[in-house]
């Protein structure tokens, strides 16, 4: 119950950023880590909502988990100079679509976390660019009953929709 009543505030958060929306925008990219990208779907304006999906991709030291947390942000975004946009966002998390590699029979619930983040996107042409973010992320492990903090940066192609 609890749960649902977060999602629900942050919905409510994001929908007033949306109603400023005019354009939808894509943005995928990796990182340096094996394995690792992150998948958007962000809305234009100052206050845009996204959805970012992120794969933490190989674990080190051969821990076969994969952590894959879903967010719902909020985005602030400012021009700095023309072409240049930088960029702070924050919302929830959940880390319920993760896989333990491990077989110590543990279920992520998928309890809610948070991230937050920052980044600059280059603009090459009119609604086509490149980003780079660094996110940090507060969620549940795949692999034992406690949260992780993570953070992950990544260079991202920028298409719209």
């Amino acid at each position: 119950m609890r749960a649902a009543r977060t999602l629900l505030i942050a919905a409510a958060l994001l929908a007033c950023g949306a109603a400023q929306a005019q354009a939808v925008e894509l943005a995928f990219g990796p990182s340096a880590r094996p394995q690792s990208y992150a998948l958007a779907l962000r809305g234009s304006g100052w206050l845009a909502p996204e959805i970012a999906f992120v794969s933490e991709g190989r674990q080190p030291y051969g821990i076969p988990n994969i952590n894959r947390v879903l967010m719902f942000n909020a985005v602030a975004t400012a021009g700095l100079v023309p072409g240049l946009q930088g960029f702070i966002k924050a919302g929830l998390a959940s880390s319920r679509w993760s896989t333990n590699g491990s077989g110590n029979g543990y279920s992520n619930p998928g309890r809610p976390g948070y991230d937050m983040g920052a980044g600059l996107t280059y603009m090459v042409t009119p609604g086509w660019g490149l980003r780079m973010e660094t996110i940090y992320m507060h969620h549940q492990q795949s692999d034992v009953p406690q949260f992780e903090h993570f953070t992950l940066t990544t260079l991202q192609l920028v298409a719209p929709l």
